[in-house]
């Protein structure tokens, strides 16, 4: 690739950015990223379900942010024998997020283990049935000035 094409390319993929709202492409119905400070004051929302993604409970029950609910990886993603995490029978998944408060109109907060790492795969899920709109992951930079319970 020569140097003009790449600066075109570049120039190109710059323009789509900066026009995208203009286009009408599809932007997402609200933030994928929420902070601590947002969460905080909308805490109380009835439609707000938060959730602790974790291999286990041990760190949820080390400490939780108030009202999480806890949702195992296991539940919504499943270890193949080569290593990769493959999505369940949609009618599990269903269950699962049913049993852990989540609804058709719930606003979703995400944060887990491994820096977030869990509760990225499960937005990837939440995305899949429909609810990735609706859905965001906790912003962990400030995570420390939450209280947890």
């Amino acid at each position: 690739m020569t140097c003009r094409t790449r600066t075109s390319l570049v120039f190109l993929l710059f323009l789509i950015f900066m026009l995208d709202a203009r286009l009408g492409l599809p932007q997402p119905a609200s933030p994928m990223l929420v902070t601590t400070d947002w969460l905080a004051a909308h805490l109380g929302d009835a439609s707000l379900v938060v959730l602790d993604i974790g291999g286990d409970s041990r760190s949820y029950y080390a400490g939780h942010i108030p009202g999480a609910e806890f949702l195992a990886l296991r539940q919504i993603a499943n270890l193949n024998p080569g290593g990769w995490l493959e999505l369940p029978p949609v009618a599990n998944l269903r269950t699962a997020l049913e049993q852990a408060g989540v609804g058709n109109h719930s606003r979703i907060v995400l944060y887990g283990d491994y820096d977030g790492l869990f509760a990225a795969r499960a937005y990837f899920t939440l995305d899949y049935l429909g609810l990735g709109n609706q859905t965001a992951i906790l912003d962990r930079a400030d995570a420390s000035k939450f209280p947890a319970v």
